[in-house]
Order: structure tokens, then C-alpha cells, then sequence
């Protein structure tokens, strides 16, 4: 009988990469088209550290989930820079 195969597993940590893609991209247009939602500096700073406690959760501990919250903080950043 021969042995069935494997699934393929994907990477630990990946959907942590893929949420922080998309809240990095939320946060970077709200501030280009001036959201109204998301122009206030403490509404940007609440939706970084929201989106990197998912960010922590989804990663469960691997360096993927650890490098998706500094994907979030590094846009937050560009967003305060030109102030």
C-alpha cells in the first residue's frame, strides 16, 4: 500500500504577514486621500497597536509575525514623518 502524501503546509506566521500588508496599506491611504478616519495622529496610533496585536496573535511567535509588526510600525512612522 502506498504511503499518502502530505499536505503542504504553508509558512507559520503568514497570515500575520498578509494582515499587516493590508493595515499597512489602509493606514498609508488613508492619510494620502486625508481619511478623515484615519488623519488624526492617536487614530493612526490606535489602528498600529491594534493591528499589531493581531499581528502577534496570527504570527504565534515566529519571526514572520515579529517582522509584520514592524511592517505596521514602519508605516505608521512614514504616516507622522511629514509633520
Amino acid at each position: 500500500m502506498a504511503e499518502q502524501p502530505k499536505p503542504v503546509a504553508g509558512r507559520p506566521g503568514m497570515p500575520a504577514l498578509y494582515v499587516a500588508l493590508i493595515c499597512s496599506g489602509v493606514m498609508l491611504l488613508g492619510e494620502a486621500y486625508q481619511f478623515l478616519g484615519m488623519y488624526s495622529r492617536n487614530a493612526r496610533l490606535g489602528f498600529a497597536l491594534l493591528a499589531s496585536a493581531l499581528c502577534l496573535w496570527l504570527g504565534k511567535g515566529t519571526k514572520l509575525g515579529y517582522a509584520s509588526i514592524a511592517i505596521i510600525w514602519l508605516a505608521a512612522l512614514l504616516t507622522w514623518w511629514p509633520e
